[in-house]
């Protein structure tokens, strides 16, 4: 068996982990699987192995799938397949979270005798394998073989993979994070821009309009068939109004009657949304919709119902015929939106359906209004958890090089890195919900604690720039709030804050956060020591797109002002030249009677 690493090689490991902790930070999505192969090279002829892979787990059913390989000369890599079924202790290991670390295979249990005949099989005399957790979930593993001789995984080296493990895992959801908004973005742009041509188009031109509409968003999704389905009555049956088709796919019939697909229409007409990657997937009672959906060709579909006044008027299906295509949950909402686009087609008829129509297209148009907006408020909000994130992935960098690191706070600033990453999508996420619903999710804040928080995700940033950061807040501050929306408030308020004071004498950079309860609610100040704005500043600081900073966006007080108003409160601020500026939040008290449960939107 060969000797422990030495502590020069476990030096060497521990400046590549600071290499690719820095290296994957700002590394475009697309990149980052190119980046992982040659960090799996480096880290295997650092290591002296001869084989490494990364496992990831399907969220959907658990399946362990090779991702990426890598083998030093003489062992062939591993390609892309399902582990399972050849490694069922080991995986169900993992998926626990626990590490699996095999010296030699005779060191197995009993219970692992499947495993132990598969490493045989493949020739695998040791493995080290982590698990790489991400929201406390594993979501794969990195796994490193011997081939030739047996070897050791003393406790060290195992301590410092399984930060590369920690390494792994944010480089992926980073990837599956940036992948899941471009996405998002891409498809509600081009749901905006088919609405437009919509809302623009002649009368004459509409039918056009919404086929072309069809082909663009069954291309982005991969569909081979898009279609646009009347309710015919109060049946479960509907017609086609509207079809696009792939290339040498087949022509499907235009209705789709109860007996035909009873199923199915069954479900659309209740409401309820249909979808299958399979046939297989399929609940028993649809085995009755089988034989049509074979002989219309159908292999995957997705259909979402169409409301108009609480009633179902249609229907917009989006099938392949040629090969099984995955409809994930995070689609449907997406589908959902595109269904309402094309839904006030369905409602021509007679005056009534006429002025539904009208209403339908005037909500939708503001939504396509505010979509330039949304997404210009998006990127800006976005920079301060990003920014966080960078702060934090630059301190676990610096940890990493010293000659003894501190694992357990290493640790903690990774912690950290997930929770500005948590705080980043719940943002986007909140973001789009205020869009579309046009109101916050209230429940009883403690402000005090969002105050503690907000401050946790700014001090490093406040550190590095040399500012003293104060907070003084009393108990008892609760408030109805959304808790994502007042933190981020409370968050641009100090970064500007920051940058107000940033060009003064170290001894000079000073910012407090203070609040406290008044008679008629809770205030918040957060006060800087910056040189303070003249008046025709202050008069427009709130305006959109006014900006004293370089490079601004000038979005962060206006988005702040209608969030607190949003509230029921008021945002303002204070300045004197020369002697800094204060801004002040107001919060209404929370009404008397008012349980201490989630609080209904205002």
């Amino acid at each position: 068996m060969s000797a422990v690493p030495s502590g020069d090689a476990l030096l060497r490991f521990e400046r590549l982990l600071a290499e690719l902790s820095a290296r994957f930070i700002n590394l475009p999505s697309a990149q980052i699987d190119e980046a992982i192969t040659d960090a799996l090279r480096q880290i295997v002829t650092l290591l002296d192995v001869d084989r490494s892979q990364l496992i990831r787990f399907a969220a959907e059913d658990g399946v362990a799938e090779v991702t990426h390989s890598w083998a030093v000369e003489g062992v062939p890599a591993v390609s892309p397949k399902s582990l399972t079924e050849s490694f069922p202790w080991a995986i169900r290991a993992l998926q626990n979270g626990k590490p699996v670390v095999i010296a030699r295979l005779d060191d197995l249990p009993p219970e692992a005798s499947i495993d132990k005949a598969s490493f045989i099989r493949v020739g695998t005399k040791s493995n080290l394998t982590m698990p790489m957790i991400f929201s406390g979930r594993a979501e794969g593993a990195i796994t490193f073989g011997c081939l030739r001789r047996e070897r050791s995984w003393p406790a060290d080296l195992v301590a410092r993979i399984h930060v590369l493990a920690e390494v792994f895992a944010n480089a992926l959801a980073h990837k599956r994070a940036q992948e899941t908004l471009d996405a998002a973005m891409a498809f509600e742009r081009l749901v905006s821009d088919v609405f437009s041509r919509l809302l623009t188009a002649k009368r004459a031109d509409k039918d056009a309009v919404i086929e072309t509409g069809l082909r663009d968003i069954a291309l982005v999704l991969g569909a081979e068939r898009a279609t646009l389905w009347k309710r015919i009555s109060s049946k479960a049956e509907f017609q086609k109004t509207h079809r696009w088709l792939a290339k040498d796919v087949p022509v499907p019939p235009s209705t789709a009657k109860s007996t035909t697909l009873p199923w199915i229409s069954e479900q659309i007409a209740a409401g309820a949304v249909v979808r299958f990657a399979r046939h297989e997937e399929l609940p028993s009672a649809a085995v009755i919709d089988l034989p049509a959906l074979r002989e219309l060709a159908i292999r995957s579909m997705i259909i979402v119902p169409l409301a108009s006044s609480g009633e179902v008027v249609g229907a917009l299906s989006l099938a392949t015929v040629h090969e099984e295509r995955d409809w994930p949950e995070t689609l449907v909402p997406r589908v959902k939106l595109l269904g309402e686009v094309f839904a006030s087609v369905l409602a021509r008829d007679d005056a009534e359906r006429r002025e539904t129509e009208a209403k339908a297209q005037a909500i939708h148009a503001a939504r396509v209004g505010t979509m330039g907006a949304f997404t210009a408020s998006l990127a800006h909000e976005l920079t301060q958890p990003l920014a966080a994130i960078q702060s934090n992935a630059e301190t676990a960098a610096r940890l990493l090089g010293l000659p003894t690191p501190d694992i357990d706070e290493l640790r903690s600033t990774l912690q950290d890195i997930v929770a500005d990453d948590r705080r980043a999508a719940d943002l986007i996420q909140k973001l789009r919900q205020y869009l579309r619903k046009g109101e916050a999710e209230r429940r009883e804040l403690d402000l005090r604690a969002a105050l503690s928080d907000a401050i946790r995700f700014v001090r490093n940033i406040a550190t590095d720039r040399g500012i003293e950061l104060q907070l003084e807040a009393t108990a008892g501050l609760n408030i109805a709030a959304d808790p994502v929306q007042i933190q981020q408030v409370l968050v641009n308020l100090m970064l500007n804050a920051f940058d107000a004071v940033a060009n003064h004498d170290s001894d000079a950079r000073h910012v407090a956060v203070v609040a406290r309860r008044e008679p008629a609610g809770v205030s918040v100040e957060v006060i800087d020591s910056g040189s303070g704005m003249n008046q025709a500043t202050l008069a427009q600081i709130f305006q959109p797109f006014f900006t004293t900073k370089p490079g601004g966006m000038g979005l962060g007080l206006s988005i702040s002002r209608s969030i607190v108003e949003a509230h029921g409160g008021a945002l303002t601020a204070t300045s004197v030249p020369g002697e800094g500026t204060t801004f002040r939040i107001e919060f209404p008290a929370i009404p008397s009677g008012r349980s201490r449960a989630t609080q209904p939107s205002a």
